[in-house]
């Protein structure tokens, strides 16, 4: 999934965007948070409309995110990145 994408990229991406462990740490949080969110979300929205749905819609949305992390230039831009990526679950 495109949760776990970042993970063995993130020893190059702190190095090339220069960041901090608390930063690190920082996008860790966030996506645990969101995807905690996203669970919910999404349990609701297997029950209205049936899972092979739902998975195919966060499939075709989850693609933007997942790419955007190859244009992250920023501490900011990647804690935006991992925050939308996690929603995807």
């Amino acid at each position: 999934t495109g949760w776990f994408s970042m993970a063995p990229l993130l020893l190059v991406v702190r190095k090339e965007l220069a960041l901090t462990q608390g930063q690190i740490y920082a996008t860790n949080i966030a996506g645990v948070g969101a995807t905690l969110v996203a669970r919910i979300f999404s349990g609701r929205m297997c029950d209205k409309f049936g899972p092979r749905r739902v998975m195919a819609g966060v499939l075709l949305v989850g693609v933007l995110p997942v790419a955007g992390g190859a244009l992250v230039n920023s501490a900011e831009g990647l804690f935006m990145d991992r925050l939308a990526v996690s929603l995807v679950g």
